[in-house]
């Protein structure tokens, strides 16, 4: 059975949390997902879609960006990858394993 470790991403776009959006709005060229960081450990995902909030600002924290996915672990099954982020509206998951980011998980992997 496939399960998140066989098909996750481990070359992952990351930036830390007290980051300002004008030095990650570049990075949406290459990726449609920016995992955020907290002095090196996982503390969510901003996505491509944010750009479209009308209250971002390029002086907008990154933390304050934040969409908290569901996260996975590395045995988690594609099927069940598959029905969170339908039942979630998310493209993008992370994988973690003892608090350690090991990668994501995109739509595009799952298919």
């Amino acid at each position: 059975m496939v399960s998140a470790q066989d098909i996750l991403n481990t070359e992952v776009v990351k930036r830390d949390a007290n980051d300002n959006f004008s030095q990650a709005i570049n990075l949406f060229n290459n990726t449609d997902a920016i995992v955020i960081t907290d002095h090196g450990k996982y503390h969510g995902m901003l996505l491509k879609r944010t750009l479209m909030e009308p209250t971002v600002t390029l002086q907008t924290k990154l933390h304050t960006m934040l969409s908290h996915t569901p996260k996975l672990t590395p045995t988690t099954p594609v099927k069940e990858i598959a029905r969170v982020m339908v039942e979630n509206n998310v493209y993008y998951l992370p994988v973690i394993h003892n608090d350690v980011l090991l990668g994501i998980v995109t739509a595009d992997d799952v298919v």
